[in-house]
């Protein structure tokens, strides 16, 4: 999408003295693109289409992965995982692919998306995707987090799946206190226009 899940990785790399590079990044949509080139603009390759790129002969240690999320929100078509005509959502399928192309698996892979793709409508698809992820030699943890537990002044819920090798265990934040509202960031004296 945006680059903001990227944008927090680069940060907490930075923290810790790791440097990060971004390889490849796909995104077929030219507003998101150009939203993420703003935030990156070292990254190595652009691919417009993931149904068209390759990763054959690469390595990466950390995978982030995401799809639109029309196919599994309230609002959207709500088409879930199914791989049917116009859903942007099912391009989540080729995932598995690309990651069977790399030379080394990730050690992990991390998943952002709306709360409902683990929700009533989409739970036995989501236990096939689950099952990929398994077969692949990946330990599958995943919570939905709220952005008002953890320092953001937004009711946004969200789905987090971390995928590790080796049955390493994640273990999601804990919640804190919201000491940031939004009248706090809002600005006092704004323009008309």
């Amino acid at each position: 999408g945006d680059g903001l899940t990227s944008l927090a990785l680069r940060n907490a790399c930075e923290r810790f003295g790791i440097d990060m590079i971004i390889n490849i990044f796909c995104e077929i949509d030219k507003f998101a693109t150009q939203g993420y080139r703003a935030l990156h603009p070292d990254v190595i390759e652009w691919v417009e289409d993931m149904t068209k790129a390759s990763f054959k002969g690469r390595y990466c240690d950390v995978l982030l992965a995401t799809t639109p999320c029309t196919g599994f929100s309230e609002l959207g078509k709500k088409d879930g995982f199914k791989n049917v005509e116009g859903n942007a959502s099912a391009i989540i399928w080729h995932t598995f692919r690309l990651i069977d192309e790399l030379e080394q698996k990730p050690k992990i892979i991390f998943f952002e998306n709306v709360k409902a793709m683990v929700g009533k409508k989409n739970r036995e698809d989501f236990k096939i995707f689950e099952m990929e992820l398994q077969k692949r030699g990946y330990k599958v943890c995943y919570k939905v987090l709220n952005a008002k537990d953890y320092g953001i002044p937004q009711n946004r819920e969200r789905i987090y799946i971390v995928a590790t090798l080796d049955n390493v265990e994640f273990d999601f934040p804990k919640k804190e206190v919201l000491k940031t509202f939004l009248r706090d960031i809002l600005e006092k004296d704004v323009e008309p226009k």
